[in-house]
């Protein structure tokens, strides 16, 4: 009703269940935050979580807004959590897209998967307690168009690929670091523009913390042009 679909108990997803074709948000009753599990889910209109326990093993945006409020929950997995702009087969974008996380542990991706190819300006924002994995294009597939990442202070950042091995992103990529972020130092820990090519994108830190520029500047590899205040 009004474009919100209430929980009242957990709910499991499964392969037939479909998205609604109008932009909705999903959120549970009261304070308790309803588990929704289940099958990868693909997105026929804009859609935002709110108060839930999140626990679908991939969102695939398919060219529509995706947002994961601050309230929202992951529960624990083996797996990532993964959020594609695209989709599994071919997508597009009819303006520019927006994907924002403020909370949970999620990997977010401009660009479908597999081989496939995603149309689109992809802004992606990730803020409040997020903790995340971040790529430009996946493995093999293309984001036909540009990509702007924003990550602002508070957020736990694991690892950033602007191009993982074989994916292309066809336009501009840029990475915007606000205040402080956390900067993962685990062994999976990468933090490169481009594997698949020797610098690529743009690096803007001119609104990250001194402190942050000092300690982490030589962590981010292969960026064409670096914006910094020092």
């Amino acid at each position: 009703e009004g474009g919100t679909i209430v929980l009242n108990d957990d709910v499991q997803l499964t392969e037939e269940d479909k998205l609604p074709d109008v932009a909705c948000t999903i959120r549970s009753a009261g304070e308790t935050k309803y588990k929704l599990s289940g099958s990868p889910l693909t997105l026929n209109g804009d859609l935002t979580l709110k108060n839930i326990t999140y626990s679908v093993s991939r969102i695939y945006a398919n060219g529509h807004d995706l947002t994961i409020a601050n309230d929202v929950a992951t529960a624990w997995s083996f797996t990532d959590y993964s959020l594609y702009a695209g989709s599994t087969v071919d997508s597009t974008a009819a303006d520019t897209q927006y994907i924002s996380v403020q909370a949970g542990d999620f990997a977010v991706i401009a660009s479908g998967r597999g081989s496939t190819t995603h149309t689109a300006s992809v802004d992606v924002t990730v803020g409040g307690t997020a903790e995340v994995e971040l790529a430009g294009a996946y493995m093999g597939a293309t984001l036909n168009g540009n990509v702007t990442f924003h990550v602002a202070d508070g957020v736990k950042l694991n690892q950033f690929l602007g191009e993982q091995s074989g994916g292309a992103v066809t336009d501009g990529l840029t990475l915007i670091i606000s205040g402080a972020p956390t900067m993962s130092t685990g062994s999976y820990s990468t933090y490169k523009a481009s594997v698949n090519k020797d610098s690529f994108g743009t690096l803007d830190l001119t609104g990250a913390a001194t402190d942050f520029i000092t300690e982490n500047r030589n962590k981010f590899t292969g960026f064409a042009t670096v914006r910094s205040t020092t």
